[in-house]
């Protein structure tokens, strides 16, 4: 089932689009190269099959901790304090060791509940590799099991989560897409099915898009194969973003 957009993450999009007509501009290039997603298509059956392999994709997932310069950590702590998100979508949970070790995680869960409750003690694991676009991973665990976990890299593992989530196999399938519209500083891009196990359930769902196995929610964020062009340096996207919330989040 198909989740939808915030109004804000159509408002940072045409603000991108407008960002690329100016450097298009700044370099005597057509401003064309900045497309706008695809529009829906006409005809039910043709939107059913086009959809996934047209669908842009949304905010990726990303968590870090404030004042830490990357790496990994692992500690178990309570919840003191859950902030409001910011303008970017971001919520800054505050944490606080046994020992009295303070933490407080930045994380963007790309419009999934947040799970975390003020006052209950969880196990975190947190990854992070700095880049363009940096890579991140989060697990969250309490004692009847797993409440939260995401990720954001160029592939299943390739920066971060090397190990997987435990229960949880995820696997980029080969694209049978046609390339869907994108800017000037790609040659191609096409969307990639994502598939997810859990437990004798599986499920094969694109950017957008989201499955419940046995009680857990899947949503995924991205998935995609970028052909980059030459005449932008230094330019990167998220290969695969995801999020895996349950069994039941609480709001």
């Amino acid at each position: 089932m198909a989740f939808e957009r915030s109004s804000r993450t159509a408002a940072i999009r045409r603000l991108g689009r407008l960002a690329c007509i100016i450097g298009l501009a700044s370099l005597g290039l057509p401003s064309g190269g900045c497309n706008e997603p695809a529009s829906p298509r006409a005809g039910p059956a043709r939107v059913q099959q086009e959809e996934p392999c047209q669908a842009e994709p949304l905010e990726a997932f990303d968590a870090s901790e404030i004042g830490s310069t990357g790496g990994s950590a692992s500690f178990t702590a309570r919840v003191t304090g859950i902030e409001a998100p910011d303008e970017f979508g971001r919520v800054a949970v505050a944490l606080e060791e046994k020992s009295g070790t303070p933490h407080r995680l930045s994380l963007r869960l790309g419009a999934a509940t947040n799970p975390l409750l003020a006052g209950s003690e969880y196990d975190f694991a947190l990854e992070r590799v700095g880049g363009t676009p940096p890579a991140s991973a989060l697990v969250v665990r309490d004692a009847s099991g797993l409440v939260l976990a995401g990720a954001t890299d160029q592939g299943i593992g390739a920066h971060v989560l090397a190990g997987g989530v435990p229960g949880f196999a995820l696997e980029l399938l080969a694209s049978t897409c046609a390339s869907r519209p994108h800017d000037a500083c790609v040659e191609a891009a096409f969307n990639l099915p994502l598939r997810v196990s859990h437990g004798g359930a599986s499920a094969t769902i694109y950017q957008g898009s989201d499955a419940v196995l046995e009680g857990y929610q899947v949503r995924c964020l991205v998935a995609q194969r970028v052909q980059y062009s030459s005449r932008c340096a230094d330019y990167a996207l998220p290969g695969v973003s995801w999020i895996i919330t349950g069994p039941t989040p609480i709001k």
